[in-house]
């Protein structure tokens, strides 16, 4: 996911590293990796708003916390769903798409499906890093359920002909269509990571596997070398699950170097 202000996503370290090889290939800088975990509902001073609505309109400096949109549950799809509908509330819709992947409500997929391919010509920033974040959101949303159209759609994704079909609109980022398409190709890669299912692991290798042929070209190496990372990060989330995976963790500490 291509970074903003008002939603940089938090990632473990390896997925950071894996949003760097993103924004390289659409020629923009990457944020810097996270050091600390993202707010929890357990820590000392963090009170999210009751309100989804209100929820979605706030600054997460690491992005949307996975424990605080969670707890919303299904009951918040309609709402979310009328952001998406409100060109009055673009600035929110970021945060909207992640927070209704998080939730992981099947009703809330296609609709997801239907944002993404929204939108004619050059997209503004906010709207491109929506339909962007609207990618990663199939992942968490296809981590709840394996049978989900956001897992089918994820691996298409990876298809070097997938992205020109289904959208019409550019990058605000890139004058190359090519990077373009790369860059969405990688952020699907990404979802991949983070629904955790067997037949992701699949189409990661097979993306790998395509990227080490001798005929492989630059693009699909580079997309190669993004799935290699992502298929590392699917391991941990397959083994302990999001919830765990997001989990707060002591932040690590440096011991100064002694005194000459």
């Amino acid at each position: 996911m291509l970074p903003t202000p008002r939603t940089v996503p938090y990632f473990a370290v390896g997925l950071a590293s894996m949003l760097a090889l993103a924004c390289a290939v659409a020629a923009v800088p990457p944020p810097v990796p996270p050091l600390d975990p993202p707010p929890s509902r357990d820590t000392p001073g963090v009170v999210y708003p009751s309100d989804v609505r209100d929820f979605v309109k706030l600054i997460f400096v690491h992005g949307v916390p996975y424990d605080g949109a969670v707890r919303f549950g299904p009951a918040a799809t309609p709402a979310l769903l009328a952001i998406l509908a409100d060109p009055a509330q673009e600035a929110a819709w970021s945060n909207t798409v992640v927070t209704l992947g998080m939730i992981g409500d099947p009703n809330a997929v296609n609709p997801l499906i239907q944002f993404i391919s929204q939108g004619d010509g050059q997209l503004g920033r906010a709207s491109y890093n929506a339909r962007t974040s609207a990618i990663m959101a199939l992942g968490y949303a296809a981590n709840r359920d394996p049978t989900s159209p956001a897992l089918a759609y994820l691996i298409a994704s990876t298809g070097s002909a997938f992205w020109q079909e289904r959208v019409r609109w550019q990058s605000p980022l890139t004058q190359d269509p090519v990077a373009g398409r790369l860059a969405l190709a990688e952020i699907g890669v990404l979802g991949l990571a983070l629904s955790g299912q067997p037949p992701a692991a699949d189409a990661l290798r097979k993306v790998i596997a395509t990227s080490q042929e001798s005929k492989a070209t630059a693009e699909q190496q580079r997309l190669g070398l993004v799935a290699q990372h992502a298929l590392a990060e699917h391991a941990k989330i397959a083994a302990m699950g999001l919830a765990s995976y997001y989990a707060p963790r002591p932040r690590a500490r440096r011991t100064p170097a002694p005194a000459k």
